[in-house]
This record gives structure tokens, sequence and C-alpha cells, in this order.
């Protein structure tokens, strides 16, 4: 860090001070969270409404449902309440 020193009777001293630092160790930097699929939508469809042609408004929106649509869910078909037993 550059540091500059005027005396009384007018001498300048310029120096570089080397500066440490001190009691930041084990600190992690913030991760910030992951937007879900419905933000992403969200967020994605109002940008597709700032498109003033219909058509290339209508073709974005398409596209970020189809991006952005819900995941299938990996559970079988007879697994749950519904299920039927004998």
């Amino acid at each position: 860090m550059p540091t500059t020193i005027t005396g009384q009777n007018g001498s300048v001293i310029e120096q570089t001070t080397r500066v440490a630092v001190s009691g930041c160790g084990g600190v992690l930097p913030s991760q910030s969270k992951k937007l879900t699929r419905a933000q992403l939508l969200t967020k994605a469809l109002k940008a597709c409404r700032k498109d003033k042609k219909r058509s290339k408004r209508l073709a974005c929106e398409r596209q970020a449902r189809k991006r952005f649509a819900k995941k299938a869910s990996r559970g079988r078909a007879s697994a749950g309440k519904h299920a039927r037993s004998r």
C-alpha cells in the first residue's frame, strides 16, 4: 500500500508498506442457490414477453415451456396411495 509521510519541516517520505490479511482464515466464499425450474420458466417467459412480434414471442414462449417443463416423476404407476391391494 503506498504511504506518503510529510514532516513538519516539509520533507516528504514516500514508501510502499506491505499489509498482511489476518483473521479471514476458513471463510468460504458465498455460493448462490440454483433457481428452481419454475423460477427459470418465469424468468424466461418474462423475457419472451418483451418481443413485439407475435410469432417470435409465441416461439420463444413455446421453447421456454419445453426447456423448463416439469421433469417426469420416476415413481411406478402402481405405487402410492391409489395402488390396489389384494
